[in-house]
């Protein structure tokens, strides 16, 4: 069975920008039928591979119908929009980067640090308030080990877990907000003969991010991974 064709095609120029898609009156464009919704969401959960995106709305397609027809469903202006607003959704701005770097900042062992009746202190991951934390955690290592003690009758078996986690570094983290702020050293541009770096330009950061999407873009419309073996 062949791929079906989109009964409807909007083809834009392939260099179409982000720019350029998102200004057109959002009105003027088509809303996404299911299955281009169905598209664009395999889109992601593909990484971006258009032919295998394509394949899970129709597995029994070939996979060359498949190419060409995802090249001609990517082409549409209101499909390309709603990749590129995903994108740009998706994209970390440098307000939650800086937030999310705080929190590590702030971060210690004590939510996975428990305190028995004894007086034993022991790491508990699955407690509530550790669960909350895991975001700090940076690697993890578990390890189970059996052994047997005695013999004859008095034989036991014990079973012994030891379970090794590192925590991104709080001293790092403040380290980084405070070269941020500027306040733990005084960054120079060597190329100016030692002038002060001018401060972070927010237009700047947001053009680089639509250049960013843009090329993903472009990648998504250039030629996918190579065609499967048979």
């Amino acid at each position: 069975m062949s791929a079906a064709t989109p009964t409807t095609d909007n083809p834009v120029n392939p260099q179409t920008t982000v720019e350029q898609t998102q200004s057109q009156d959002p009105a003027a464009l088509e809303a996404l039928s299911p299955e281009e919704e169905r598209f664009v969401n395999y889109l992601f959960d593909e990484n971006m591979n258009r032919t295998r995106a394509y394949m899970r709305i129709f597995p029994n397609s070939s996979y060359d119908a498949a190419k060409s027809s995802a090249s001609r469903m990517l082409s549409k202006a209101n499909v390309k929009a709603e990749v590129a607003r995903r994108l740009e959704e998706e994209a970390m701005s440098a307000e939650e980067a800086l937030a999310r770097l705080a929190r590590i900042a702030r971060g210690s062992m004590l939510p996975f640090l428990k305190k028995g009746p004894d007086g034993f202190v022991y790491m508990n991951l699955n407690d509530p308030e550790a669960e909350q934390y895991m975001f700090l955690v940076k690697e993890m290592e578990a390890k189970r080990q059996r052994r047997i003690i005695g013999s004859g009758d008095a034989t036991e078996e014990w079973e012994d877990e030891w379970v090794k986690v590192k925590l991104y570094s709080s001293y790092e983290a403040n380290i980084d907000i405070l070269k941020l702020h500027g306040k733990f050293t005084k960054k120079v541009d060597l190329t100016t003969g030692g002038q002060p770096l001018p401060a972070v330009d927010h237009e700047a950061f947001d053009q680089s991010m639509k250049a960013f999407t843009n090329a993903i873009i472009s990648l998504i419309e250039q030629d996918d991974s190579p065609k499967p073996e048979s």
